[in-house]
């Protein structure tokens, strides 16, 4: 990592502790991330490679998920058999769909307001919470847009590459597993286009005013310019979420060591007075150092890839691995003059 990476991630970083008011926002925008979707994305591929077809995976989804909540027929029955029971399930259904949107609505505005206090923080001009979060609301509505335009065509994709991969390797697995390989490397390249897409449409509405399509647009030609930057910095990222999720957990483990320890000697020996709260006190604890952490982090990262937009649109970047076949190369010229 040469001075231009470390000197991103040093002000990220800085950013990131000194301000820990946006870790707020940063807990509300880890609820944009994708983990849950690519894992059904990876799930429908793995039934596929075992010779299920994508209409196996579709009735599986409808039959376990959330549609099974929403059927119909089921509620139609409740509500013969008692009407109090229905009107709760109404009632509880209401209630997730209220919350879904509450998060949704605070996530999209998080996001907006990190981005937008980072860029801001960086070229030392002042922005408080109240401001961040009206930057959030303006920026609403087209950054929601993007988000289900772009996951919608990610879904479409999938579905369709899964549609044509169970039609072909019907009735051949061996046919069905090489289909299966080329697939997953197919849809993972796929989705780590769009998700630098959103990255860089996103900051192209909140910090250039563009419209959706037009920020997916000028998206498109900065990735397109910088892909191997991207992917360089999109490892250096994954590399340190995945080292702070590690000492994040031996941190939680080392602090709360000694209520664990005094829940064991109360386990061993036999005192009920009192075990459950300390239990309950452990899981609140443990939770929280998570909490914070991830807060932390997806600040930390939302700040990085919003640095790097305003380095890239104002002066443009070289990869390390180009600059250093740059030199390599500058090198061997030089020693032929010599």
């Amino acid at each position: 990592m040469d001075k231009f990476y470390r000197n991103l991630f040093k002000r990220s970083w800085k950013i990131s502790w000194r301000y820990k008011w946006l870790w707020i926002f940063g807990f509300f925008a880890t609820f944009l991330g994708n983990g849950t979707f690519y894992e059904s994305v990876i799930r429908s591929f793995t039934n596929m490679s075992e010779g299920r077809s994508i209409f196996y995976t579709l009735r599986q989804y409808s039959s376990s998920s959330l549609f099974n909540v929403f059927s119909w027929t089921k509620l139609m029955d409740i509500l013969q058999q008692d009407t109090s029971a229905f009107t709760l399930a109404i009632f509880s259904l209401l209630v997730v769909f209220v919350i879904f949107v509450a998060f949704l609505i605070l996530a999209i505005v998080s996001q907006v307001g990190l981005i937008k206090s980072a860029v801001n923080f960086d070229q030392n001009k002042k922005i408080n919470f109240r401001q961040a979060f009206s930057a959030g609301i303006e920026k609403f509505w087209p950054v929601l847009g993007l988000n289900f335009f772009m996951r919608a065509v990610l879904m479409g994709l999938v579905l369709a590459i899964a549609l044509i991969v169970s039609l072909i390797a019907y009735g051949s697995a061996l046919l069905a597993s090489l289909l299966y390989i080329i697939a997953v490397v197919l849809l993972l390249v796929i989705a780590i286009i769009i998700y630098f897409l959103i990255i860089y449409s996103t900051a192209y509405i909140v910090l250039r005013q563009k419209k959706v399509f037009e920020s997916i647009k000028a998206a498109w030609q900065l990735f397109r310019k910088n892909i191997l930057l991207n992917l360089e910095i999109g490892f250096i990222v994954f590399i340190i979420n995945m080292l702070v999720g590690v000492i994040a957990v031996i941190a939680s483990v080392f602090i709360l060591s000694p209520f664990i320890l005094l829940y064991l000697l109360m386990v061993l020996m036999s005192i009920n007075a009192g075990l459950g709260i300390l239990g309950v006190i452990i899981i609140i604890l443990f939770g929280s150092i998570l909490i914070l952490t991830g807060a932390w982090f997806t600040t930390f990262y939302v700040n990085v890839w919003s640095l790097l937009f305003e380095e890239l649109e104002l002066k443009g970047g070289k990869s390390k691995l180009f600059r250093l076949y740059e030199r390599m190369r500058g090198r061997k010229v030089a020693k032929k003059k010599a």
